[in-house]
């Protein structure tokens, strides 16, 4: 029984290795695993919840929401209302088309 002692003592850190998978299996759970869940965390909350939640979804709904207002403002239902918007509509029309042609000289010296 000596001598199988003697072999197992020269090869015990190579049978040690080897009995270990080379140690992956506590390489994948205590560094690849960890790091992975940290990662897929970090997507979720700043992904998911900070920009996809917060800006997409809720962010939509809220302006909308201020859209909607500004819309319900303008249309009171008062005829005075309407009448100015569209005097207001001409005027800005007008402004655009008698000034364009004196901006494009303008361009071109």
């Amino acid at each position: 029984m000596a001598p199988i002692s003697a072999i197992q003592r020269r090869v015990q850190p190579l049978y040690k290795l080897l009995d270990n998978k080379y140690y992956m299996d506590w390489f994948n759970e205590n560094v690849l695993a960890p790091a992975a869940r940290g990662l897929g965390r970090g997507l979720w909350k700043g992904g998911d919840e900070a920009v996809i939640e917060r800006v997409f979804v809720n962010g939509s709904a809220r302006l909308i929401g201020k859209f909607a207002g500004v819309i319900r403002w303008v249309q009171s239902g008062y005829i005075y209302h309407y009448a100015f918007a569209m005097l207001l509509g001409v005027v800005v029309l007008m402004t655009y088309f008698v000034s364009w042609p004196m901006v494009q000289e303008w361009l071109k010296k």
